[in-house]
C-alpha cells in the first residue's frame, strides 16, 4: 500500500475519487451507499486529517478525519443530518438551549445562530481535548452567546472518570463513564444541571440536546427542577447497552420522563417521527421528547430525506 501512494499518479487518482463522491452526492442516487463509501474511504481521500468543513448555518469547524463522527460532518455536511435538521426545525429566536455531551460542537454551532443573539447556549463536554476542539471552533465562529462548560452533566457535583472502549477508537465522542481503561482514562468534573442554572441565575431552559454515552438518566436525576419549572423540549440519544453499563435501564426514563413528568416521545424516522408508547423496542435511537402542555404533535411534520441531505450539505467545501 506504501508503494502505492508513492506512484505519481496516486494524487491523481485520490482527486478523481474526491471529484466522484461529490458529483454523487449532486445527483441524489443512492444516498445511504454514498454515506457508507465516505465512511470506509473517507480518511485515505487526503494525506491531512484535519480539514474545515461547513454547516448549513455557514458556521466552519475543524474535523479530524480519522474521527467516525468527524468524518460525516465534513462529507455530508452534518452527522445525523435528519435530527440537525429537526434540531434547527425546532429553535426559536431567543431560546436557551443546552448541549450536554457537545463533542467538537455541531449542535452547539447550530443552536447558536438558530436563537440568535436574543438566546444563549450552554455546552458541557467533559473530555479535554475534545473540548478544546469545542472551544476552537466557537472562537472561530465567534460566537458571543455560547458559554462553554468543561463538565459533565451527572446526578451530583463530583469529579469522574472517562474511558474509550476498543471498538470505538474511532468515535472521539464516545468517552464514556462507564468505560474503565487505563489506556484511555482521562478525569472530569461533573454537575447537576439544577445547580448549574441556580449558579448562573438563567430564567429558562427551552431546549436540551443530550448524548452522553449512558449517564442521560443520571443527568436527568440532577435537571429534576428544571423540568418541572421550564418543561423544555429534549432531543436525547437513548442507547440500551450503554445505559446497562452504568446499571441503568430505558424503563426508568420513560418512567420518570414520560409517566411522571407528562411528555410524548417521539421516535426520528428516516422520513417522519413516531409517537411511542413504550422504549422496549429501542435498542439505540434518537428521541425528542415534548411535553404535553406543549401540544406539538411531531407525527404531523414529515421531511423528504433527500431533500435533508441537500440542506446538509449545502455549504459543503471539496477536499
Amino acid at each position: 500500500m506504501a508503494a502505492i501512494a508513492q506512484h505519481p499518479f496516486y494524487p491523481l487518482l485520490r482527486s478523481i475519487q474526491r471529484r466522484a463522491l461529490d458529483l454523487w452526492g449532486k445527483i441524489d442516487i443512492a444516498p445511504s451507499w454514498r454515506y457508507s463509501a465516505f465512511e470506509r474511504f473517507g480518511e485515505a481521500l487526503t494525506r491531512n486529517y484535519s480539514r474545515q468543513a461547513a454547516l448549513p448555518n455557514h458556521c466552519v469547524l475543524q474535523c479530524d478525519l480519522r474521527d467516525h463522527v468527524q468524518r460525516q460532518i465534513y462529507f455530508l455536511g452534518t452527522y445525523e443530518p435528519i435530527e440537525a435538521y429537526l434540531f434547527c426545525q425546532l429553535l426559536k429566536p431567543g431560546m436557551t438551549v443546552i448541549d450536554a455531551g457537545a463533542s467538537i460542537g455541531q449542535y452547539t454551532l447550530l443552536a447558536a445562530t438558530g436563537v440568535g443573539q436574543a438566546g444563549t447556549v450552554h455546552s458541557f463536554e467533559p473530555v479535554s481535548s475534545t473540548f478544546s476542539q469545542l472551544r476552537r471552533n466557537v472562537e472561530t465562529n465567534r460566537l458571543t452567546n455560547v458559554h462553554l462548560n468543561q463538565a459533565g452533566l451527572w446526578h451530583k457535583s463530583t469529579s469522574i472518570s472517562l474511558g474509550l472502549s476498543p471498538e470505538m477508537m474511532q468515535n472521539f465522542g464516545a468517552y464514556s463513564i462507564g468505560v474503565l481503561d487505563q489506556a484511555t482514562e482521562v478525569s472530569a468534573i461533573a454537575l447537576t444541571l439544577d445547580e448549574y442554572v441556580e449558579q448562573h441565575r438563567i430564567q429558562k431552559i427551552d431546549f436540551i440536546k443530550m448524548d452522553i454515552e449512558g449517564a442521560e438518566y443520571a443527568a436527568l436525576m440532577g435537571m429534576q427542577g428544571i423540568i418541572e419549572r421550564d418543561r423544555p423540549l429534549f432531543l436525547m440519544e437513548i442507547n440500551a447497552s450503554t445505559l446497562e453499563r452504568l446499571g441503568y435501564q430505558k424503563s426508568q426514563i420513560w418512567q420518570f420522563i414520560v409517566k411522571e413528568q407528562g411528555y410524548n416521545a417521539y421516535q426520528v424516522g428516516l422520513n417522519a417521527c413516531t409517537l411511542l408508547h413504550s422504549l422496549d423496542a429501542i435498542t439505540q435511537s434518537n428521541i425528542i421528547f415534548v411535553h404535553r402542555s406543549c401540544e406539538v404533535d411531531l407525527t404531523h411534520v414529515v421531511w423528504n430525506f433527500k431533500g435533508v441531505l441537500r440542506w446538509s450539505r449545502r455549504c459543503k467545501p471539496l477536499l
